[in-house]
């Protein structure tokens, strides 16, 4: 067996008390807020507006640049009765913005044309011959969709001919600006569009938007299915106003599709149903079934077949052009595998010892495939690949892709002087240059990659360390509210630890299912493109796993998949079969040979955890070698999990001597402190009323008095959630204190201890009435109170033994939680000041978000400029002259005039004052806790 070079990944940082918060606020579970928390989402109104934002949450069209003069023209071209050319390019992204441009003009009564330009005839971008066409045919506008912002000389062909010209685009603009009539792209220079990632399909619709509101059309709705298969064809990031486009659009196709969309999911087996009825099409399917349909066209034929097929509404035409468009993308992926195998053969021939950059050509080559050949070798060797046919007269046309660690665009720009033309963005590039200069291409790119390509692979990033009992059905289908899934918004992963695998089963040669299992937990697994491990796997080994979970449907029943996307060995190195011995290794391999088991972006380890500074209480330590199960080794008798982090096994043995209070104590725990006054009860008198269940009246005991307080200051311990389950084992009544919204986190993970069960603790929050507290032995400060004044109202009810289970770590994540809601002067000045520069006169509503935009800092959302208006309306600087209308009234007051300031002003010294209590040792050894303990004991209730 070999083993492929470490993969890098990491696990995110738990962070209890955001989690909780988003918890509460939301209504979601512990691992979708973990899980929102590790993709920034951490201000409720962005979350909520990520897990449940419809077309409402959309950007406003008439913020793009040009867009207003774009739609001015085309609406008063239809009103007009003028002939319209919409003008698109040959791959999914145009062929669907084309077809969703089209469709919504000839909705709205427009003359209109649709033409595609011939990917190898005409190549990228505006087409000369479709110009020269469009002014003979009589057309008086010309919109390009996905294409146009490289194309000055042919604008000005255009204008020549007599057509007006609109460009709606998307890519890099090039060093000069066509001269349109007007010019939508969010890329262009000098675009304050907040979201710059749309596809060229979403430039479309906004341009759609905007004219529909000029011709009173409403909301135009019924064009996202076409959006949606130009945003995922084109792997724009699945996030903001995409991900919404791509959800709605979805829910469309999956309802009742239009006709060519339907013929095109029944010939790639999505749907099988009805020719009016739809299956539960998903942006995979999108990606990897029906947009590479749609780039046969194109790559093999003509794209315009792709088009007609969209603009169809006969069923029975539409169904005859998806089987001809399906039987090209069988040629294609034969053509494409024969292609890839003769690549990779050069490379290996050209060898791969050093190598930076692949740059292979052919004339055997088929031109339209080249991109999906250069992808394929990216993914085998790991370098950026330029892959090129060539044609007649010497000139090689090809692609160019890269690695994400790469900015293939800036490389390429390093050797412009050798291309002809080329364009792109940092991971794809089209170019063509003359077969004389491949050589002096191939050693310039060895220099320049190899320059350039500093920055580390970006690490697998598994959001929670999950067991497999918990990956079940209503996991799943919470987790399907994070969809849709694609670039740049994966699909959670998750890691599960200490694993057998059994049962396994090739599917189609290349892929694996297996059982695993884990304790008395069975997941089934499938593993695409693992299939060659099937004789490699041992059963008796122990591995990680790194997963998704996804939903699937088997007659009619739901039932959990667990997607395998990396098999670890107990090292924490992904697990490959053996390759022949005379395959020489991949530059991956080479180069990990060189040091990357050294780098600090591997594999986690217990003493370098992956936020670089060492762990505490905060952060359980969970080795990536931890060794399997064994009884022996574990601290309570029973074998450890992947829910359970090891405590070190050179922990001395219990002491009861050295014990304060009588119970074993060892090094993880420091000794019991007890304030100078304590006339104690007897350590073993304890109240004996049970804690009672939160329907019944509680039984108040009479209270212990201040004196007999005993402060156990643990917070030097290794692993908080092992002691807490330690105290609860032993037999006590135990309650559990935690920041409001962490109740459901404790819980489940006193679970995983197996502690006991919860008729022997409770979980109660700071703040709360309830006085459950009143019944237990034992009262565990779990997580730092949020002020003084909730920490006294706690110790006024405490339990006899107080343990203070929380340190410095906890502490600074607090305070973190605390100031980012606390309105600091410092920022209110930032606030107003960015408001007043934008909005001198007055503010209305819709420039909040470009407020924020303009201050770019991670703390200033558009909450915080709402909670500023209204501390600047309390001072009386500002007025709301209406709803959402701001005006300024030139009044001079000093920020404490306003009640919200002072409420958070109060907020933070509380917390601080709380955190210098615990900071300070002295404060814990005089009695400062005792102090606060010892006032009045409220009433019952």
């Amino acid at each position: 067996m070999t083993l492929a070079p470490p993969r890098v990944y990491d696990l995110y940082p738990p962070q209890p008390l955001l989690v909780g918060r988003l918890q509460e606020e939301l209504g979601v579970s512990p691992v979708l807020a973990q899980i929102l928390a590790n993709r920034g989402l951490t201000v409720t109104d962005e979350a909520s507006s990520h897990l449940f934002g419809g077309l409402d949450d959309l950007l406003d069209p008439e913020r793009l640049e040009g867009i207003a003069d774009a739609a001015d023209i085309v609406a008063g071209a239809v009103s007009a009765g003028e002939k319209i050319l919409v003008h698109g390019d040959y791959d999914a992204d145009g062929v669907s913005a084309t077809a969703a441009l089209v469709t919504f003009l000839r909705d709205v009564g427009a003359n209109v044309e649709a033409y595609i330009p011939h990917r190898i005839d005409e190549g990228y971008g505006l087409s000369r011959e479709g110009i020269v066409w469009a002014g003979e045919q009589g057309f008086q506008l010309m919109i390009s969709v996905d294409c146009g912002s490289s194309s000055p000389q042919e604008v000005t062909l255009a204008r020549s001919l007599g057509l007006r010209t609109v460009i709606t685009d998307h890519h890099l603009v090039g060093a000069t600006i066509p001269e349109a009539d007007a010019f939508v792209n969010p890329r262009r220079p000098g675009s304050e569009y907040p979201f710059p990632s749309l596809s060229g399909a979403g430039v479309a619709y906004k341009l759609i938007q905007a004219v529909a509101r000029r011709l009173d059309r409403g909301e135009p709705r019924d064009y996202l299915d076409l959006v949606t298969i130009g945003t995922v064809g084109d792997v724009v990031p699945l996030v903001g106003e995409n991900r919404i486009l791509v959800r709605e659009g979805l829910a469309m196709m999956s309802g009742r599709p239009r006709a060519g969309i339907g013929a095109l999911a029944r010939v790639a087996g999505l749907i099988n149903d009805t020719p009016y009825g739809g299956g539960g099409l998903t942006a995979r399917d999108v990606a990897f079934q029906i947009a590479p349909r749609i780039n046969a066209c194109g790559r093999l034929e003509h794209a315009r077949t792709a088009c007609d097929l969209l603009l169809e509404t006969d069923n029975d035409k539409a169904e005859a052009l998806a089987r001809e468009i399906d039987e090209l993308n069988q040629k294609r992926r034969d053509i494409e595998s024969a292609q890839r195998e003769d690549a990779e053969r050069r490379v290996q021939e050209r060898g791969v010892e050093g190598l930076a950059c692949i740059v292979e050509a052919s004339p055997d080559w088929h031109e339209g495939v080249v991109g999906i050949t250069a992808n394929r070798l990216v993914d085998r060797f790991n370098v950026p690949a330029l892959v090129l046919s060539v044609g007649q007269g010497g000139i090689a046309k090809g692609s160019a892709r890269g690695p994400a660690n790469l900015d293939l665009f800036a490389t390429l720009s390093e050797c412009a002087d050798l291309f002809i033309r080329f364009g792109g963005h940092a991971r794809a590039a089209g170019f063509s240059l003359r077969e004389e200069n491949l050589d002096a291409l191939r050693e310039r790119l060895q220099e320049v990659v190899a320059r350039m390509s500093t920055a580390p692979q970006p690490a697998m990033k598994a959001d929670v360390e999950l067991p497999l009992h918990a990956a079940d059905v209503e996991l799943a289908e919470e987790l399907e509210v994070l969809a849709p899934f694609g670039h740049g918004n994966d699909p959670p992963l998750f890691l599960a630890r200490n694993v057998h695998t059994q049962w396994m089963q090739r599917v189609k040669e290349r892929h694996l299912r297996f059982v695993a299992s884990q304790g008395n937990a069975q997941a089934r697994c499938i593993a695409f493109g693992f299939g060659d491990l099937d004789s490699v796997l041992n059963s008796g080994e122990v591995y990680d796993l790194l997963f998704n979970v996804e939903l699937d449907t088997w007659n009619n029943e739901q039932r959990v998949s667990v997607k395998v996307r990396e098999i670890l060995t107990r090292d924490g190195r992904p697990l490959r079969a053996v390759k022949p011995t005379d395959a020489p290794p991949s530059p991956a391999e080479d180069r990990s040979a060189a040091g990357q088991q050294a780098s600090s972006n591997g594999p986690r380890r217990a003493t370098a955890p992956a936020n670089g500074r060492p762990r505490d209480s905060w952060e359980a330590a969970v080795p990536a070698n931890r060794p399997p199960h064994d009884a022996a080794a574990s601290a309570n008798g029973r074998p450890r999990d992947s829910w359970e982090a090891a405590v070190p096994a050179s922990r001395p043995p219990h002491d009861a001597a050295a014990s304060a209070n009588g119970r074993p104590r060892d090094s993880w725990e420091s000794a019991s402190v007890r304030p100078p006054d304590s006339g104690a009860a007897p350590a073993g008198q304890r109240p004996p009323a049970p804690i009672p269940h939160p329907q019944q009246p509680p039984a108040l005991p009479p209270m212990p008095p201040a004196a007999a307080r005993e402060f156990r200051d643990v917070r030097t311990v290794e692993n908080r959630g092992r002691y807490l389950a330690d105290l609860i084992r032993e037999g006590g009544r135990v309650s559990v204190v935690v920041r409001r919204g962490l109740s459901d986190w404790v819980n489940r993970m006193v679970r995983g201890h197996d502690a006991a069960s919860p008729g022997n603790f409770r979980v109660i929050s700071y703040g709360t009435a309830d006085p459950e507290i009143h019944g237990a032995d034992e009262c565990v400060l779990f997580t730092p109170p949020p002020s003084v004044d909730a920490l006294a109202s706690i110790l006024r009810r405490a339990a006899p033994r107080c343990h203070v289970l929380f340190g410095a770590a906890e502490l600074d994540a607090e305070e973190t939680l605390v100031r980012s809601v606390v309105m600091s002067r410092e920022r209110v000045e930032t606030v107003y000041r960015a408001i007043r520069a934008r909005a001198p006169e007055r503010l209305v509503a819709r420039q909040v978000d470009a407020v924020v935009e303009g201050i770019g800092r991670v703390d200033v959302r558009p909450e915080t400029v709402r909670v500023v208006l209204r501390i600047l309306t309390e001072m009386g600087v500002a007025r709301e002259a209406a709803r959402g209308v701001w005006e300024w009234t030139g009044a001079r007051a000093k920020l404490e005039a306003s009640p919200t300031y002072q409420k958070y002003e109060r907020l933070l010294a509380s917390f601080l004052e709380m955190r210098r209590i615990f900071e300070s040792e002295a404060g814990i050894l005089t009695g400062r806790l005792a102090e606060l303990a010892g006032n009045a004991q409220p009433a019952p209730g």
